[in-house]
């Protein structure tokens, strides 16, 4: 492997983990931000003293933990998202609305359905352009747009990337090179339970797919073991956490198990081709991983609604 200094340096084994960095807006002016690392936090929140309101850009993860957070402190929030729902990506429709309507509650400006057109200003951001022909006006502007893997140095190693620029793995995390393995937000590989080939980008897999990378890597090739994680993510907003378990998008089923999104209290089942494949809880963390071990086999819908003690509707 060669260094871009131009040293070489050898290897048995090698596990990419270069993860991925923050995709920043097509705009050079200042007060437009991103929050990938502890630099951007530390500029945002410095940010947030000296401004009485933000624009967010983007309400997945980082966009809505951003407009929460800002509003907690005080500011005034312009949440602007292109989808019909925050967290689109995610979370089925059904279950967004109450995230919008929790956005909502606590006064932020949610702005859905529309896009950014274009950043404003002369020298530093002054308006938020939409696509739809308005403005937001603006002295602070955080953008959650998503991330660019850091895989380009890959291209012509004879590692396979997917069309994202994931790298492409087996079941035990190996790429197409021999004794290569790949572990994080880059990670590109067949998962049996969710219909195909998965990326996960949560600080959980990354920690627990670096661990099944190394044992794998170690193991040799006849007591290797399939990586078959229950995927994880949790968000903080307002004060409530959100925790989901397996996959919340796509979903031909949607079931309400415990509580109420009225009450913003609840755990949501979701099931795909007749097998529960995701749980979500608002406020609800105990009843959330209590049913973890239904995620780590194959449950069919009707049996996870008996596990909730739910009756199956005809």
């Amino acid at each position: 492997m060669e260094l871009d200094g131009g040293a070489a340096v050898g290897y048995d084994g090698l596990i990419i983990a270069t993860g991925a960095r923050a995709r920043r807006p097509g705009t050079d002016l200042k007060g437009v931000h991103v929050l990938r690392t502890i630099e951007d936090a530390e500029a945002v929140r410095a940010a947030f003293g000296e401004h009485g309101s933000v624009v967010v850009v983007g309400a997945g993860f980082i966009g809505a933990e951003v407009a929460a957070s800002a509003r907690t402190a005080g500011l005034e929030v312009t949440l602007i998202e292109a989808a019909p729902t925050p967290l689109t990506r995610v979370v089925d429709p059904r279950i967004g609305e109450v995230l919008t309507e929790l956005h909502r509650d606590h006064g932020v400006d949610l702005r859905l359905g529309v896009g950014v057109s274009g950043f404003e200003g002369s020298g530093h951001v002054e308006r938020v352009r939409l696509d739809d022909g308005t403005a937001v006006d603006a002295s602070l502007v955080v953008a959650g747009l998503g991330v660019e893997l850091n895989t380009e140095w890959l291209r012509g190693s004879g590692v396979r990337l997917a069309g994202d620029g994931g790298v492409l793995c087996d079941a035990f995390c190996q790429t197409s090179v021999p004794g290569v393995y790949a572990a994080g937000d880059l990670a590109n590989w067949p998962h049996p339970r969710y219909g195909g080939r998965i990326r996960l980008e949560h600080w959980t897999n990354a920690g627990e797919q670096a661990a099944a990378a190394a044992r794998n890597l170690l193991a040799g090739e006849g007591t290797r073991q399939a990586y078959t994680p229950v995927p994880y993510f949790w968000s903080d907003q307002y004060g409530r956490k959100i925790q989901l378990l397996g996959q919340a998008a796509p979903a031909d089923t949607v079931r309400i198990v415990h509580g109420s999104p009225e009450d913003r209290k609840f755990v949501a089942f979701f099931g795909r081709g007749g097998v529960l494949v995701g749980v979500l809880g608002l406020r609800s963390t105990p009843k959330v991983m209590r049913y973890r071990p239904l995620l780590a086999e194959t449950t069919t819908w009707e049996g996870a609604l008996s596990a909730a003690g739910v009756t199956p509707r005809s």
